[in-house]
């Protein structure tokens, strides 16, 4: 499909350059879990012409996802990165490709084909396989998340620990159902977008981080990895 024929993406090519949309064409973006953040981010990078999506999650939709996910209620009990895919390709008209399996070490080679890969898992198990895999076998990896003291995060993959972020310091707490989840994970979705951009149109890689309580953003550049 030409991005000369979606005339949803003319604001988008007036805003990047039509080169910009010519990269994101042909980048392969894999996003890893499909709740709050990958669920709408997959929609949001679609309308912004990317079009060699995968996403990948084994988990199913349930009626507490839809305060901050987009899924509706004829979802529920669908596989939610199957019900992503066909939710974009009826909205947006670009088709993605679903992989409904857990990651794990036995399959985390499926990592190494894709250009970037969002880490937008809740537990660090996986966190951490995604990570090794991606910093040994030169994989760009970032990573996408969110703190029940209303933080958000997003860091490009290092030799160092994503337990550095402050959301270690909750890492018991259940994802997305703290107070204004929703508003946050709106503001996450779209810094995590701005960060793939910034990286497939420019090859910069970005780190960004915000609090919800006073809106103290911080975004700049990440250091290269030693």
């Amino acid at each position: 499909m030409s991005i000369k024929r979606l005339s949803h993406l003319g604001h988008e090519e007036a805003f990047r350059g039509f080169q910009a949309l010519n990269r994101r064409e042909k980048a392969k973006v894999l996003l890893l879990g499909c709740g709050a953040l990958g669920s709408n981010l997959a929609d949001l990078l679609a309308k912004q012409g990317y079009h060699s999506l995968t996403c990948l999650d084994f988990d199913v939709v349930e009626d507490r996802n839809f305060g901050t996910q987009a899924f509706g209620k004829m979802d529920i009990g669908r596989n939610k990165a199957v019900q992503v895919q066909t939710n974009v390709l009826r909205r947006i008209g670009v088709k993605i490709e679903a992989v409904s399996k857990k990651l794990t070490q036995d399959n985390v080679k499926m990592l190494k084909p894709f250009d970037v890969v969002v880490d937008m898992f809740d537990n660090w198990e996986s966190r951490e396989l995604v990570r090794d895999y991606c910093f040994s076998n030169n994989v760009s990896c970032v990573r996408s998340g969110m703190a029940a003291m209303g933080f958000l995060g997003i860091k490009w993959a290092t030799n160092e620990s994503f337990k550095s972020f402050p959301e270690a310091q909750a890492e018991d707490d259940a994802p997305c159902e703290y107070p204004l989840a929703a508003n946050l994970v709106s503001l996450c979705v779209g810094m995590t977008a701005e960060v793939v951009n910034r990286y497939v149109d420019l090859g910069e890689k970005w780190n960004a981080e915000l609090w919800l309580a006073n809106l103290k953003t911080e975004f700049k550049k990440a250091k290269e990895s030693s």
